[in-house]
């Protein structure tokens, strides 16, 4: 049986990606040895169940890649790593967050 888009779409983490932007960075920020994809997916979707840890490495692919291509996170020997430009970024997001009296 051939499922259509919106079938297999169904049920997918449906989170903004600013929002899975600064989760990512803010699970980056203690000193660790870096996290693997699937290990940001499960920070940037808390609330999501994934099948496998490949699952949820390409369901967060996307907004790595772009992360990774504007110099906020590089390859590390166990996975990502956050950069300076990172946590200028998180810090710039952060003291944004906190005038306009919201949360990240």
């Amino acid at each position: 049986m051939k499922l259509t888009t919106s079938e297999r779409q169904h049920g997918k983490p449906s989170v903004p990606v600013a929002v899975q932007r600064l989760r990512i960075l803010q699970a980056l920020m203690p000193p660790v040895r870096g996290l693997s994809m699937s290990s940001m997916a499960y920070n940037a979707f808390p609330d999501f169940k994934f099948r496998t840890p490949q699952g949820a490495a390409l369901c967060i692919s996307r907004t790595v890649r772009g992360m990774h291509d504007e110099r906020l996170i590089r390859m590390a020997d166990y996975g990502y790593s956050i950069t300076d430009k990172g946590r200028e970024y998180l810090a710039g997001e952060i003291k944004d967050s906190h005038a306009e009296g919201g949360k990240v």
